[in-house]
């Protein structure tokens, strides 16, 4: 005959079983992947292939007046500072963001924001720029434009500045 026991072992088995997974599954959520920086948004993400200097989320909103403000940040995963440039290849962009060391410089809200007058890229294009570091590292970038049709962008447009 069976004991109470001996079919309760089964169970208590399969229970920490799942229990454990459980654990390791909600576990998995906190792991050091989910520090990585990474663009959840419309904005453009590109490394250079030394992985020194990236561009996050970077993208750039115009108005109809030919005002336009970058907005991103330029992320260091160097020992030492660095300056990013972006040169885009027919002159409407050219940016130089001073970036220290292991730190993240917000391109709209770090100082004073990055605004171009006279820009003529309209919203749906993209402006293609060269993204180099002080080392002379390169990589070519493709920089989406747009303008306030989406509500989250409203607030940043440069007419919404004043």
């Amino acid at each position: 005959m069976f004991s109470k026991i001996s079919t309760s072992r089964p169970l208590r088995a399969v229970a920490g079983i799942v229990v454990a997974g459980g654990l390791a599954l909600g576990l998995s959520a906190c792991s050091p992947a989910t520090n990585h920086y990474y663009a959840a948004s419309d904005g453009t993400r590109v490394a250079l292939p030394s992985n020194s200097l990236e561009v996050v989320n970077l993208m750039i909103l115009t108005s109809d007046s030919g005002k336009a403000v970058m907005v991103g940040a330029v992320h260091s995963n160097s020992a030492e500072d660095n300056t990013a440039t972006i040169a885009a290849t027919d002159g409407s962009v050219n940016v130089t963001v001073d970036v220290p060391a292991n730190d993240t410089v917000n391109l709209y809200t770090d100082g004073s924001p990055v605004e171009f007058t006279n820009f003529a890229p309209k919203a749906g294009s993209t402006v293609e720029a060269a993204f180099s570091d002080t080392q002379g590292d390169t990589a070519t970038i493709f920089i989406p434009v747009f303008d306030g049709d989406l509500p989250e962008y409203k607030d940043y447009l440069p007419t919404a500045q004043g």
